[in-house]
C-alpha cells in the first residue's frame, strides 16, 4: 500500500474513533474474549512556566510508547480559559493517538495560572503561548522544531499571532476565527442573534448603532454624554440584553479590554507568516462572517501558498452539527461540555497535520 493509502486508512480509523469510541467502550467488557487494551496509552505531565513575570500552568499529553513527537500548543477561545473544557478534549485524547504531543494550559488569571486577564491584550496572550512553546521544547517527548499552535474562535486569532511572534513556530491552525476585526465580527453576530429572535430590520439597525456609539466612544470619537445617551435610549428595548453592552459607559475607556481588542487586525499576522497555516470555517457558523473572511483569504492566497483554507460542511462555530432549534443559543452551563463533533473537521485536521507538522525533521534532545 502506498504512503497515501496508509494515511487514508489511518484517517478513516481516526474518524471512526472520534465518532464511535464512546459507544464501543460502553458496550465492551474487559472480560470479553475480543477485548484489547488501548495500545496507545496517553501519559500526561504538568508543566509550569513563566511569561512576562507571571506563572502559568498546563498539561502536556503524549502517547506513552512514542519517541520524539511534533507538538501543538493550544490557544484559548474567549469563553474556554481552562484545561477542563470539552473543547480541548479531542486535542488531549485523540491527537496523541495519532502521534502528537499537545499542551493545554490555563489562561492567565484562570485555573491554576496566576495573573489578571483584565490587564491583557492579544499580544500578551500570544506571548504566553510562545512561552508555553519554549517550555515544552525541552521535554524529551517533543521535537522542538515541530511545535505549532491551534486555536478556535478568539484562540484562532491568537494561534496565528503567536506563530507570527515566535521565530521557532512550525505551523498554525486557526478554527472559526474571522478575518475581520472583533468589532465587525460582533456586529455580524448580534445581527444574526436578533434575526433568529424575530426582530425587524429597524430594530437590528438601532441595536447595531448602539454598539457603534459605545465603540466610537472608546475610540475617542464620541463624547461620554453622547454614548451614554445612546445606551439610555436602548437599555429598555427588548433586544438590549442581546447586544453584549452594559447600561453605562466607563469613565476610563483606556481601562476597557474591549477597547484593546475591538480593532485588532487578524490579517496582518497571517500575511506575515511563512510557515504552514490551516484556516477552517464551519459552513453553518452564525457567529463568523465566513463569506467576507473567505474573500479576504482569496486576496491573500496568491502570494501565500502556505495557507490552506477549508469550509467544513455541516459545522457550526464549535465544529459541531448546528442545533435544530436556535443556532445561536448560548448556555454557560453546558459550555464546558461542548466539543467538536463533525467528522470532516477531524479528517481535515488530521490529514493536514500529517502533511504539515510531520514535515519537520525529528531531532534528539
Amino acid at each position: 500500500m502506498t504512503s497515501s493509502g496508509h494515511s487514508f486508512v489511518r484517517l478513516l480509523l481516526f474518524s471512526v474513533i472520534a465518532l464511535f469510541a464512546g459507544a464501543c467502550m460502553a458496550g465492551a467488557s474487559e472480560t470479553t474474549p475480543w477485548h484489547q487494551d488501548d495500545p496507545a496509552k496517553i501519559a500526561t505531565r504538568e508543566i509550569s512556566f513563566v511569561s512576562h513575570g507571571t506563572r502559568l500552568v498546563g498539561t502536556l499529553s503524549y502517547p506513552e510508547r512514542n519517541g520524539v513527537l511534533p507538538a501543538i500548543v493550544v490557544t484559548h477561545a474567549a469563553e474556554a480559559p481552562t484545561r477542563d473544557f470539552g473543547l480541548y478534549r479531542h486535542l488531549e485524547q485523540d491527537l496523541p493517538r495519532l502521534g502528537y504531543a499537545t499542551f493545554v494550559y490555563d489562561r492567565r488569571g484562570s485555573g491554576a495560572s496566576a495573573g489578571n486577564l483584565e490587564d491583557t491584550d492579544y499580544q500578551l496572550l500570544a506571548d504566553d503561548a510562545v512561552a508555553a512553546q519554549k517550555a515544552i521544547a525541552g521535554d524529551s517527548h517533543v521535537n522542538p522544531h515541530a511545535i505549532g499552535f491551534w486555536g478556535l474562535s478568539q484562540g484562532g486569532w491568537l494561534a496565528v499571532l503567536a506563530a507570527s511572534r515566535s521565530p521557532d513556530a512550525a505551523f498554525a491552525v486557526s478554527v472559526s476565527a474571522p478575518l475581520q476585526t472583533p468589532a465587525q465580527q460582533m456586529a455580524f453576530a448580534v445581527s444574526n442573534i436578533l434575526k433568529t429572535k424575530g426582530y425587524d430590520d429597524d430594530s437590528i439597525r438601532k441595536a447595531i448603532d448602539t454598539r457603534y456609539a459605545v465603540e466610537n466612544y472608546l475610540r475617542g470619537k464620541v463624547s461620554t454624554a453622547d454614548a451614554q445617551a445612546a445606551l439610555d435610549k436602548a437599555k429598555n428595548q427588548p433586544w438590549f440584553a442581546d447586544i453584549f453592552m452594559g447600561p453605562t459607559v466607563s469613565g476610563h475607556p483606556e481601562q476597557s479590554r474591549w477597547r484593546k481588542e475591538m480593532d485588532y487586525d487578524p490579517i496582518s499576522p497571517l500575511a506575515a507568516l511563512k510557515v504552514p497555516v490551516l484556516v477552517l470555517f464551519g459552513s453553518d457558523d452564525p457567529w463568523v462572517p465566513v463569506q467576507d473572511s473567505l474573500q479576504g483569504l482569496a486576496n491573500l492566497k496568491p502570494s501565500h501558498p502556505n495557507i490552506d483554507v477549508h469550509v467544513i460542511a455541516g459545522a457550526d462555530h464549535m465544529m459541531m452539527p448546528p442545533p435544530r432549534t436556535n443556532p445561536m443559543a448560548y448556555d454557560p452551563k453546558t459550555l464546558k461540555a461542548q466539543a467538536p463533533a463533525t467528522p470532516a473537521y477531524f479528517l481535515t485536521l488530521a490529514d493536514w497535520l500529517d502533511r504539515s507538522a510531520r514535515s519537520k525533521p525529528l531531532v534528539s534532545h
